[in-house]
């Protein structure tokens, strides 16, 4: 897709998450199945966006190379939300409620999940690397893998005995 249709399509498909219309963002991702979101400049913070479709969205520009900008999803409701493949490296969602949602094979890499709750989340294939979990919800999360789930278990141990 042209850096023009990228941005066009973002202009659509944000204005339906500004205001908050999931149903009509679903719609448009499935009719414009080849348009990924780039989630750097979705309108995101502290919205409720439950079963919201995001697969194969990534967080930066690949085509800046050396330019991050954070993805910020902090308190947001992302209840069930479809992040397949997603990239959000670097994405800061403290407090997110991401309960049922789908992380398989999505990049997690220096993810910021302190405080966030992901009861439920299937984590088939996803990539783990820095990735913060500190105080978060991870009852009944499925496919984590096993140093992630043994290091939340220490963290958690260490919270308790302060």
């Amino acid at each position: 897709m042209s850096e023009s249709g990228q941005n066009e399509y973002d202009k659509i498909f944000f204005q339906y998450l500004k205001e908050e219309k999931v149903k009509d963002a679903n719609k448009f991702r499935s009719e414009h199945p080849r348009y990924n979101p780039n989630l750097e400049k979705a309108p995101l913070v502290g919205k409720n966006f439950q079963c919201l479709n995001l697969s194969a969205a990534k967080s930066k520009d690949t085509d800046e190379i050396d330019v991050e900008k954070e993805v910020n999803l902090v308190d947001s409701d992302l209840w069930g939300v479809d992040l397949t493949g997603a990239d959000l490296t670097g994405a800061n969602c403290q407090g997110a409620n991401f309960n049922h949602a789908n992380f398989v094979n999505a990049n997690l890499t220096q993810v910021n999940f302190d405080g966030a709750s992901l009861r439920g989340a299937d984590f088939s294939g996803a990539k783990f690397d820095n990735t913060k979990l500190h105080g978060a919800n991870l009852f009944d999360a499925k496919n984590l893998p096993l140093e992630i789930i043994e290091k939340h278990c220490a963290d958690l141990k260490n919270s308790l005995q302060t």
